[in-house]
């Protein structure tokens, strides 16, 4: 199971914020199937960064199989 308890991405360039992903509750459930759409820009590939860890999120938590990812400092084997 992944889940995404109020997930936020911010990034700040030359003074200026913008929140690519905000405040997201997600629940995957093994076994099922997402698929993430949206408008160029819309935040979904900081999305599926956040949820494989590529990119740590600047505020909320990240839980495969229950463990937070936020937890660990280097490689995660689940």
């Amino acid at each position: 199971m992944i889940e995404l308890k109020q997930v936020s991405k911010t990034f700040t360039r030359k003074g200026i914020t913008i929140d690519a992903v905000k405040g997201i509750d997600l629940k995957v459930d093994k076994g099922d199937i997402f698929g993430v759409i949206g408008y160029s820009g819309a935040g979904k590939s900081t999305l599926i960064r956040l949820v494989n860890y590529l990119e740590r999120p600047t505020e909320g938590q990240v839980l495969v199989a229950g463990r937070d990812l936020g937890a660990y400092n280097g490689l995660v084997s689940l």
